[in-house]
């Protein structure tokens, strides 16, 4: 294992252990779930995972390796930026390409609650928008 991929690992652990706002974090995967069923791009993909913490929102999807199907990965990137403009989150990162199952492709993105300036919730470091 790498250096670059130990650093993942970890940083992916440090998320996880994050607890979830037990008022903020149904909501939210619920709206975002919701929001992206609606998007007329939303059917080139299928999403498989809505994991909302107290910080940020976590989404992964699935979409065929074909060549009939190459643009999931893009459309799960423009309906992630669209609805997470809607439900005012920020996009802290996404990234597809991984094979989860044979034949399929891997997209995911980070968004976060809080934006720069954001005065964060108690028990969290200033800057968590940094996060």
């Amino acid at each position: 294992m790498t250096l670059l991929e130990r650093s993942a690992q970890l940083k992916y652990a440090d998320l996880k252990a994050e607890p979830k706002d037990p008022l903020w974090s149904a909501v939210m995967e619920q709206s975002l779930r919701q929001g992206i069923a609606a998007h007329p791009l939303g059917r080139r993909f299928t999403l498989t995972s809505v994991d909302c913490r107290t910080l940020y929102c976590e989404l992964k999807a699935e979409y065929p390796m074909s060549a009939a199907e190459a643009h999931g990965g893009d459309a799960f990137r423009n309906v992630v930026d669209e609805v997470a403009e809607g439900l005012d989150l920020w996009i802290g990162e996404s990234g597809s390409g991984s094979m989860e199952a044979p034949g399929f492709l891997e997209a995911h993105a980070i968004l976060r609650r809080f934006k720069p300036g954001d005065t964060c919730p108690p028990g969290f470091q200033e800057d968590c928008w940094n996060r």
